[in-house]
């Protein structure tokens, strides 16, 4: 072989090794190829926490990388919004929240400074916990019709305890209040710290997750659930359809969001991954045992049920006089 034979081979040969880690790095640069993290506003160990956990540990399995779920409560969820707002809209950014702080703190709290249709990305909805009105297992009430009955012989009289003022237990109450005209007087609390007292008559009704029912079933009891259809999870419990009363539901959902902007090859891969998971009956069960009921929309849909919400709780909250001027 002459010398610029050989030369010539060799180069080739370098120029095949250079051309292989090329295409690897292409390889690595399609979407998902390394870790992702989802930031949850919520407390660790929270309902919604072990709900977002779970879809994260499918979400791995799914997309093969590394999933992790970083809790960064504060600011009634501003801290985790601002976190992933800010961050690069490659995808590998979620923010997993609960309608309640999108729709109602980002209405009522005008120095967040947040739309979320604006400036955020819907990626899914995976679960709702509907909110139902409780009262104590051994409460005179037995219906909700006694509930108003009563709030309309005394006006105020009535009370009820929420986790506190804005979220979406306190507007389930006054969208309640308002399509049924009465007035109930709002007691609300700092997280669940309520069940003393309801248990012990000092307040007599409470809004809460369908999950706090399953969990002390044997210490309070539904009074109606506000949703259109009853759910599965306590399917005793009516809805206002049921009852003959004006039909509302305020919507509870956890969902999955990234930073504007998020490239649609990237939706189109979460969508896949999501469907994936949301249509196999092991992890359905899974989502119900956890106490909520499984509920899926991709990008898409999820887009236009947050713009939708968005509207109607508006609406309640300004009716309700809980909007700023």
């Amino acid at each position: 072989m002459t010398p610029l034979t050989r030369r010539s081979v060799l180069g080739a040969v370098a120029l095949a090794g250079v051309a292989l880690p090329f295409g690897q790095a292409g390889a690595q640069d399609k979407f998902p190829s390394r870790t992702i993290t989802i930031i949850a506003g919520t407390s660790a160990g929270s309902s919604t926490d072990v709900h977002v956990r779970f879809i994260a540990q499918k979400l791995e399995e799914k997309l093969g990388v590394r999933v992790l779920v970083e809790n960064q409560p504060g600011a009634s969820g501003g801290v985790a919004t601002n976190a992933v707002r800010k961050s690069a809209p490659d995808g590998y950014t979620l923010i997993s929240t609960v309608s309640g702080f999108f729709i109602a703190a980002s209405q009522m709290q005008p120095d967040l400074n947040l739309d979320p249709r604006r400036d955020l990305t819907a990626v899914a909805r995976t679960g709702d916990q509907y909110l139902v009105i409780l009262t104590r297992k051994d409460s005179p009430i037995t219906t909700i019709t006694d509930i108003i009955e009563m709030a309309k012989q005394k006006p105020g009289a009535v009370t009820y305890a929420t986790t506190g003022v804005g979220g979406t237990a306190h507007l389930h109450m006054e969208l309640f209040s308002q399509l049924n005209g009465i007035q109930l007087l709002h007691v609300p609390f700092a997280g669940s710290r309520y069940l003393p007292d309801l248990l012990s008559g000092r307040v007599e009704l409470a809004s809460s997750g369908s999950g706090n029912l399953i969990v002390n079933k044997d210490e309070l009891k539904g009074l109606l659930v506000g949703a259109y259809k009853r759910s599965d999870l306590i399917p005793d419990v009516p809805t206002s359809g049921d009852l003959g009363l004006p039909e509302y539901e305020i919507p509870s959902w956890v969902g999955f969001f990234g930073p504007a902007g998020l490239p649609p090859e990237v939706l189109a891969k979460y969508d896949e991954a999501f469907s994936a998971i949301m249509a196999d009956p092991k992890n359905v069960q899974g989502i119900r045992d956890i106490g909520f009921d499984p509920h899926y929309e991709g990008s898409g849909p999820f887009k236009e049920t947050l713009a939708r919400d968005y509207t109607t709780l508006g609406e309640v909250i300004e009716r309700a006089g809980l909007k700023p001027k």
